[in-house]
């Protein structure tokens, strides 16, 4: 089922005509191509959401797991002797896990934890980021503050700056869907591997430098989704190279810069196989603890008019240009066609976006100018025409 939120009928691309490399966007200081159009028809017209990425990673839990039950008593001690404001920061730099099992203790703690505006806002705008957290394990290594400023204070992947509507969460980072799938970065290792290749102990993990999530069972892929049911707790390979770092030889070092992440079905540098092949198809099991260890996370703007909720977006034009991907001779119009196709935008980036996207422009001749200029427009897309 479509969830979009920017709906409007595709328009297919002739079955004789290629698109040239001249479709893929590049931006440029050319003017607004699309005249007086409003940012509202541009949008509804142009952009959709991308439901089926948010399906492809940890989604659908949406329940906080509870372990206690609640008691009701009006007090919660000698914290009740603290003053509000110092009570409401030393209830935000705990972990989360810690709060969460607070707020369980009685009524008095329900009431005055769900009573903190960066508590509530956290909850009721990534709700289900919150609940992978908690349900993988992982809350216990991020305090309430760090996740709400991650949601607040950036929108952008840690790697390549463009929206990350993801949260890594063995990192605890942003990411894009494309440096999700590609980047050595985002390639989980398992504990057991690490602990192997890296010479760590058991002494190394119990410090909390190193967040360990349980990988959750469930459907995960975008063009196909596999079933998982082998539960592994995984690690970031970034954050296990600078635990060993510390405590290793240089030669050891040496050895450990050709280790770009290790699967226990798969050992490799993961990046180099995505230069010929699809990211987006389940080839590889890489491919699944990718996405196993992603969960969506919004981009909140409190310093708007009231708090805007940035999902993202994505180009109904780079869309069309990746269907025809696999009639693509060069490898690198292939990784940028897929690269654009999987980018997600905030509204304002968007239309910044399409002053560049000729494909977009195109489309918007197709679908909008007859019904706004009343201008019968040819429906075909000819090279010669980009």
């Amino acid at each position: 089922m479509d969830n979009s939120i920017y709906r409007c009928p595709l328009l297919q691309y002739s079955s004789t005509v290629l698109p040239t490399s001249s479709l893929l966007p590049t931006v440029t200081a050319q003017d607004s191509p699309f005249g007086d159009a409003s940012d509202l028809d541009l949008l509804s017209s142009l952009a959709y959401r991308r439901s089926d990425l948010d399906d492809g990673v940890i989604n659908a839990i949406l329940y906080f797991p509870s372990h206690y039950p609640v008691h009701y008593y009006p007090s919660m001690g000698l914290f009740d002797w603290l003053p509000r404001f110092i009570l409401e920061d030393i209830l935000l730099d705990v972990d989360l896990l810690t709060l969460v099992r607070c707020r369980e203790l009685n009524s008095r703690a329900e009431a005055l934890i769900d009573d903190i505006t960066t508590y509530r806002r956290l909850r009721q705008s990534a709700g289900n980021a919150v609940a992978a957290l908690l349900c993988s394990g992982a809350a216990s290594f991020f305090s309430t503050r760090y996740v709400y400023s991650l949601m607040v204070l950036t929108s952008t992947c840690n790697t390549c700056g463009q929206f990350g509507g993801f949260l890594f969460i063995p990192q605890g980072v942003r990411c894009c869907m494309y440096c999700l799938l590609t980047r050595p970065e985002f390639l989980p290792m398992s504990k057991h591997t690490a602990k192997r290749v890296f010479w760590l102990s058991e002494a190394a993990f119990r410090d909390g430098s190193i967040p360990v999530m349980e990988g959750l069972s469930g459907l995960y892929g975008l063009h196909e989704r596999r079933a998982v049911s082998r539960k592994r707790l995984f690690v970031s390979v970034v954050l296990v190279k600078e635990k060993a770092a510390k405590n290793l030889t240089p030669r050891m070092v040496q050895q450990m810069e050709n280790v770009e992440g290790i699967d226990d079905e798969h050992t490799a540098n993961a990046g180099m196989a995505y230069e010929f092949e699809d990211p987006r198809s389940v080839v590889h099991a890489t491919h699944l603890t990718r996405l196993q260890c992603a969960v969506p996370f919004p981009f909140v703007d409190i310093f708007a008019a009231g708090p805007i909720i940035q999902t993202g977006i994505s180009c109904r034009g780079c869309k069309q240009v990746a269907t025809w991907v696999p009639y693509m001779f060069s490898a690198e119009k292939k990784r940028r066609a897929i690269e654009m196709e999987l980018r997600m935008y905030t509204e304002d980036d968007f239309l910044e976006h399409i002053k560049g996207c000729e494909a977009a422009q195109q489309l918007w001749k197709k679908v909008i100018c007859e019904a706004v200029n009343g201008e019968k427009v040819d429906p075909s897309i000819s090279p010669s025409s980009t």
